[in-house]
């Protein structure tokens, strides 16, 4: 797993703040579902909540709370949407595109529109911690030329 693949995806999803709980959600929208820690795993309609509880064997609330499970789960998740296969950056799109818009091939197109243009050029920033995060620039990726189709996790 690309390391800063997951800075990027955080990045994106939280800027590297673990985001407040979540009081109430429409969950009949999927825009609105809830996200739970740095890597804004979700319940239904995404399900990378439940997933990433199968596939690393912590409950959900040790995935919401605790940093690290938060990463390790979204990472477990990342990596059962790629299946197996190469590591490059490029083979992960479309797991990217899936878990960031499960159910919306627009918005998981510009979701991993927006990962890898910071995988791109790179960035700096600080958590809430204040600790130094940095994901390198890697230059242009090759995305293939494939359509990313929306699927059920």
């Amino acid at each position: 797993m690309p390391v800063d693949l997951l800075k990027a995806m955080a990045w994106v999803e939280t800027r590297w703040q673990t985001p407040p709980l979540p009081e109430t959600a429409d969950l009949e929208d999927d825009h609105a579902a809830p996200a739970y820690g740095i890597m804004a795993l979700r319940p239904a309609p995404w399900d990378t909540l439940s997933l990433a509880t199968r596939l690393v064997g912590a409950d959900e609330q040790t995935l919401v709370f605790d940093r690290q499970a938060n990463i390790r789960g979204a990472a477990a998740v990342l990596r059962h949407l790629a299946g197996p296969g190469d590591i490059q950056l490029e083979a992960w799109e479309g797991a990217v595109a899936r878990f960031g818009a499960a159910h919306d091939e627009q918005a998981g197109a510009q979701y991993v529109a927006s990962v890898y243009s910071l995988l791109d050029t790179g960035m700096r920033g600080y958590t809430e911690e204040g600790l130094v995060m940095h994901v390198g620039g890697h230059g242009a990726v090759d995305l293939p030329t494939y359509e990313v189709r929306a699927q059920a996790l």
